[in-house]
């Protein structure tokens, strides 16, 4: 019986007209909330890198509960960006949507627009119901 080698697979990277290749999936550069810029030190950076910081922190403060490892003691800084005493390691990740936004091509937060859209709709909404006219 031979050794089975795990398959190696490459992301699709986009080659730009400088040379260049353009990061892409999972490396992608996203803005981030002001609480997480202060935390990473940075106002746009890939989802993948956020999360390592953010181990790093845990790992290096100690802040894993040592009776669940899967749970996180957070300090200040950690509350400052989940707003908890105590979150879960896959709550922390699905928590993360909140302060990390996609941005378009031109390297723009989609975030801000797509909140005022909702924001005018829902203000659309509300005088259309009451009879006004938005």
């Amino acid at each position: 019986v031979g050794t089975v080698h795990p398959r190696v697979i490459s992301l699709p990277e986009q080659q730009l007209g400088d040379g260049k290749k353009k990061a892409g999936g999972f490396t992608k550069l996203c803005s981030i909330s002001p609480a997480l810029q202060e935390f990473v030190g940075a106002s746009e950076c890939a989802r993948t890198e956020v999360v390592k910081k953010l181990w790093a922190y845990i790992r290096e403060n100690n802040l894993q509960d040592p009776s669940n490892r899967r749970k996180i003691l957070c300090d200040e800084n950690l509350k400052k960006i989940f707003n908890v005493n105590s979150i879960d390691m896959f709550q922390m990740n699905k928590a993360l949507t909140k302060h990390i936004w996609p941005l378009d091509s031109d390297g723009l937060s989609l975030y801000p627009l797509s909140l005022s859209l909702s924001l005018s709709l829902a203000y659309t909404r509300a005088c259309a119901s009451r009879g006004y006219e938005a």
